[in-house]
């Protein structure tokens, strides 16, 4: 009954009439609450979590195309700052590896490339790995764990 509590003082709802005995009847035989007084209360209720619109830096509003728009024209000038840090982080990477004779690609059994170096971070060699479902195997736990 708590989220109950909260949505009535949320919404501030309009206090019903009085009680009048009869249970199968609504509240002074009427079943109608003034909606124009519930969300002027439940806006004023909310009011302080409402938020302006999304503005572009010129101060007009954008609908949702123009921010797709916006953030694909941002992207698209980054683009080639990002490819360029992202091959010079695998360039240091690997000369590392080399160095520590740490390897830059982890092969199976038959030979398969399953994970790629592809930075340092932190010191960490951070490497890159593809999921096969196929050969994806499945650890099967029993129901009650003590029972082994």
């Amino acid at each position: 009954m708590f989220s109950l509590g909260v949505i009535t003082n949320l919404h501030a709802q309009p206090s019903l009439p009085p009680d009048d005995g009869d249970t199968n009847a609504p509240p002074s035989g009427t079943n109608t609450v003034d909606l124009t007084e519930f969300y002027s209360n439940n806006l004023a209720s909310v009011s302080q979590w409402l938020h302006d619109g999304y503005t572009l830096p010129d101060g007009t509003p954008a609908d949702f195309q123009t921010i797709m728009d916006q953030q694909a024209l941002a992207f698209s000038e980054n683009a080639a700052g990002l490819a360029g840090a992202q091959q010079s982080a695998l360039e240091a990477a690997w000369t590392w590896a080399i160095n520590n004779d740490v390897p830059t690609i982890i092969t199976n059994a038959d030979g398969i490339c399953i994970a790629a170096l592809m930075e340092i971070r932190d010191g960490v060699p951070l490497y890159n790995g593809g999921l096969a479902v196929e050969a994806a195997q499945t650890v099967v736990l029993p129901k009650n764990p003590t029972s082994g």
